[in-house]
């Protein structure tokens, strides 16, 4: 089975890149988008993570800007960088000028073999994809199934109704939705029930002076910081559950629905909402088990730190 994986590649991006890795599986590719942040420093952040942690996956730059034309960021929460850190954060790298491009990496993928499985992983807004659908409808067709953290069954976190990664393209997460690939979502009303707090952030602390889980430790702890400037004590796990629920199915529950999304610039811009029928084409993760699947998204990348 060969795995893509989209991303505007936060922390939250990362951490479930390398949860892959703690599982030895290795993207075929992975695609970026504008997203967190501009296109610029998501390539940025892509690039220093790769280097610094092993990433060996190819990288290719993709979409720029969303297809609704509304561009929305996550800077004003995650930092200018789209990674808050509280200490040093990842290293500056030297970015390439030109990157391969996410279209025509895409296509290569879906190319051949013919028959085989392909699972896209999006991590972020669905532009890349909404874009490869309708350059080339019949490579899109050849996915398997689209793993996707975005959306919510429930109230938004970026606006009252909207989830962040639906909110940033909703007209691209609309085509995407109309598609006869699946859609197997984890939304933000799940990733709500699975959380971390100060205590989880002891073992990465006490890892000694591997650079590494110095800086892994750092960032997840400025992924805290986000709710204890709200005035809470724990902070809802996102993409690495998307991860976690194709490397661990058993861990949740998944029910067959139909998803709209509002894509109209009113209050409720990027608003999805999802009903329930026997053979819809999409599947919404609408339970999991929490502490094993947290314990999961933690230990493993411990593990895998300490390994080196």
């Amino acid at each position: 089975m060969a795995v893509w994986v989209d991303t505007d590649f936060g922390f939250d991006d990362l951490w479930a890149l390398l949860l892959l890795a703690s599982q030895k599986c290795q993207p075929v590719g992975i695609s970026l988008v504008a997203g967190n942040t501009d296109i610029g420093q998501v390539c940025e952040n892509a690039a220093s993570a790769a280097l610094l942690f092993g990433l060996a996956s190819p990288l290719y730059r993709g979409a720029d800007k969303p297809l609704s034309g509304h561009v929305i960021r996550a800077t004003d929460i995650l930092g200018a960088t789209g990674m808050r850190a509280i200490g040093p954060g990842l290293p500056a790298v030297e970015v390439p000028p030109h990157w391969p491009d996410a279209m025509a990496g895409l296509r290569d993928w879906l190319a051949e073999p013919v028959g085989e499985e392909k699972i896209c992983i999006a991590l972020g807004p669905l532009t890349n994809l909404a874009r490869l659908a309708e350059l080339d409808p019949v490579a899109y067709g050849r996915i398997t199934r689209v793993i996707w953290m975005g959306g919510s069954n429930g109230p938004g976190n970026h606006s009252a109704f909207a989830e962040f990664n639906a909110m940033a393209d909703p007209v691209a997460l609309a085509r995407v939705a109309s598609l006869p690939v699946p859609l197997q979502i984890v939304d933000l009303s799940l990733c709500r029930q699975v959380t971390i707090s100060e205590a989880d952030m002891m073992g990465f602390r006490d890892a000694g002076h591997d650079i590494r889980a110095e800086i892994f430790a750092n960032l997840l702890d400025g992924y805290l910081d986000i709710a204890r400037r709200r005035g809470r004590l724990s902070m809802a796990i996102y993409d690495p559950l998307a991860v976690a629920s194709y490397l661990r199915p058993n861990l949740f529950g998944f029910t067959s629905c139909q998803m709209a999304v509002a894509t109209e610039q009113t209050d409720y811009f990027g608003k999805t909402d999802f009903w329930f029928e026997a053979g819809a084409p999409h599947l919404l993760a609408t339970s999991v088990q929490q502490a094993e699947v947290k314990n999961f998204c933690l230990n493993e990348i411990a593990k895998e730190l300490a390994d080196g």
